[in-house]
Parts: structure tokens; sequence; C-alpha cells
């Protein structure tokens, strides 16, 4: 090989190290911690400004939706035969009719096998009821099992000893 060839390579391999390592730090500044500036979530409940210039959407085009988006909660009841270790999954709302003993948490989770809604563990006092939703994978712990990644829209009703009146819901996760 001539000395000119072993040259031309060298300067190649450089040129792709070099795009490589920009590419390789872009890639680490996107998936990193959040742009400054950015939206905060304030926690369970809140809602998230909606900025329309960051929107893939005409703000006048048909299809285009500003602000809070309606959410179509899918009931979820207690799956028997889950057999992962259950886990606490904070809720982010508690809707009540007055008088009514019933208490609906709505929450945001992945989609069975592998997020299942273990059970719901309720403390009564005279002052609040906390209510903790607990999740768990059908498949037990050791076994190796793909999860598709795709948020749902869950809730469930409990009923509680007696209707809710003036004490607080609080969310036991």
């Amino acid at each position: 090989m001539s000395r000119s060839t072993t040259a031309r390579i060298r300067l190649l391999i450089a040129a792709a190290s070099l795009f490589l390592i920009v590419l390789a730090s872009a890639c680490a500044g996107a998936a990193g911690s959040p742009s400054v500036g950015g939206p905060v979530d304030e926690g369970p409940g809140s809602q998230l400004p909606v900025d329309p210039a960051a929107s893939d959407c005409a703000a006048d085009g048909p299809d285009c939706q500003q602000g809070p988006v309606d959410v179509a909660y899918a009931d979820v009841e207690v799956v028997a035969d889950a057999q992962g270790t259950p886990r606490p999954v904070r809720w982010e709302n508690a809707v009540t009719d007055p008088g009514s003993a019933d208490v609906t948490v709505q929450w945001w989770s992945g989609v069975e096998p592998c997020y299942a809604l273990h059970g719901v563990d309720v403390t009564e006092t005279e002052t609040e009821v906390v209510i903790t939703v607990l999740e768990a994978s059908i498949h037990p712990d050791e076994e190796e099992v793909a999860c598709i990644e795709i948020a749902q829209a869950k809730q469930h009703t409990v009923t509680l000893t007696a209707p809710l009146g003036d004490r607080t819901v609080v969310d036991g996760a």
C-alpha cells in the first residue's frame, strides 16, 4: 500500500471518529436533562402549559387542539393472578360524587401484562382517606418478558366504608 493511500485511510478514520464524537455529544444532550426554561410538572393533577409555537399544527387548522386534552380513562379491575412484586403508582385524580362512598382514582401507566392492577389499599380516618394504587406484572419477576412501552390512562373505583364527606383524599404512593 502506498504512502498516500495510508494517509487517506488515516484521514478518513479521523474524520469518521470526529463525526461519531459530535453525534454522540448531540445525542447525549438531547437525551439528558430537560431543556432549561421548559415546562415543569408540578405533580399529580397539574396542567402543563401548551406552547402553540412548539406545536406540529397550525393554530388555525381544523385538527389542531390547543390547551389540555380530554382523556378517556379505561376502567381496570384487580388482576388476581399478578405474580410480580406489587409497586405503588401515583395517581393524578380522585373523582367523587357528593354524598357517595365511591371514589374513582385515575392514573397513567403501561399496558398489561407488564402493568396490571394488583390491588388498591384504602386507609380511612375521620379527616382523610389514603388511597394507594398497586401494580405488578402478571409474570413472575424473574421471568424475561418483552414489555411494550405505551402509556394508558386507567381508572378504578373503590367504595369507602362511609361517604367521603369533608375528608381529604390523599395519594398513598
